[in-house]
């Protein structure tokens, strides 16, 4: 997965955690970057590679979902 995500437009880092059985991968963007077009082009490379999985994992599926985080700046005076 991590190959075929690698390289979506806009995208700065990856991170991936990996245990019992699970696996997840954190894509992050530019600032400015659509997140809607983001998390279209990334299920995109993830559907491209799922046929290349072993039938236990397609089995369990992949999914994807996009979160937005966003700071909150709080001035005290």
């Amino acid at each position: 997965m991590e190959e075929a995500i690698n390289g979506v437009e806009g995208m700065t880092y990856m991170t991936s955690t990996a245990s019992s059985g699970s696996a997840s991968i954190s894509v992050y963007f530019e600032l400015g970057t659509d997140p809607d077009i983001a998390a279209v082009n990334v299920q995109n490379s993830v559907s491209s590679a799922t046929n290349l999985l072993p039938s236990e994992v397609t089995q369990s599926g992949a999914t994807t979902k996009k979160q937005q985080s966003s700071n909150v700046l709080i001035i005290g005076i």
